[in-house]
């Protein structure tokens, strides 16, 4: 018998062009939530459409990802990064969502004038990492700010308190669908769309300024 898939990984087929992004980012903040309480209360305002079980295995993985810090800062409205292998991370799925919210944005002002731009991001351009190094093992400070909440005895002023991460140069991996009409994201599209991000931001708490950031290299691959 013939092995079809071990055949085709031996042919040349490949659609995607690769990019290797590095941005310096002026400040990031953590948006984990800091107890497997507040992380089991935000996957069920977030994530409805899905089953119990598949919202138990998020909660599990999110718990698992923020490792003993879950413990050290177990106070409400404290946002976290993940911990991956000893030190801090944002996601890959948070640059994907970055590039989408960009796509939106300036749909009809990028160079090709692609049609459903930010449908076009989502199907056709992918981040590689699931998790992206931030190159600290502590965040560089913490943040502490007042917040008004809703509880059930009425309007209540809080304390949030954030990670913050300054001067961070990360890398990641864009792949995008090769093409150059107006049915695909061509290259000229994402690198506008990369270009908007600068001032979009990365990462949580952007409406209050953070999490912007330089290009400092676009490499295809």
């Amino acid at each position: 018998m013939t092995d079809l898939w071990k055949k085709h990984q031996k042919s040349d087929w490949n659609i995607f062009d690769t990019y290797k992004v590095t941005i310096l980012i002026k400040d990031i903040v953590g948006g984990r939530p800091a107890t497997a309480e507040m992380i089991e209360k935000w996957v069920a305002a977030t994530c409805k459409a899905k089953t119990a079980e598949e919202r138990a295995r998020i909660v599990d993985a999110d718990v698992q990802a923020l490792g003993d810090v879950a413990d050290d800062k177990a106070q409400a409205h404290t946002t976290v990064f993940a911990r991956v292998d000893g030190g801090l991370a944002i996601e890959g799925r948070q640059v994907k969502a970055m590039l989408k919210e960009a796509a939106n944005i300036i749909k009809g002002r990028d160079p090709v004038k692609v049609k459903n731009l930010r449908s076009k991001v989502a199907d056709q351009v992918f981040v590689s990492e699931e998790y992206i190094p931030l190159g600290r093992t502590e965040p560089d400070e913490y943040q502490e700010r007042p917040i008004h909440v809703m509880t059930a005895q009425g309007p209540r002023t809080s304390i949030k308190r954030v990670e913050m991460v300054k001067g961070a140069e990360v890398t990641f991996t864009v792949r995008r669908r090769q093409g150059r009409d107006t049915q695909s994201v061509p290259e000229p599209t994402l690198l506008a769309i990369l270009d908007y991000c600068q001032t979009l931001g990365l990462g949580a708490d952007r409406s209050q300024g953070y999490g912007t950031f330089t290009v400092q290299s676009v490499e295809k691959v």
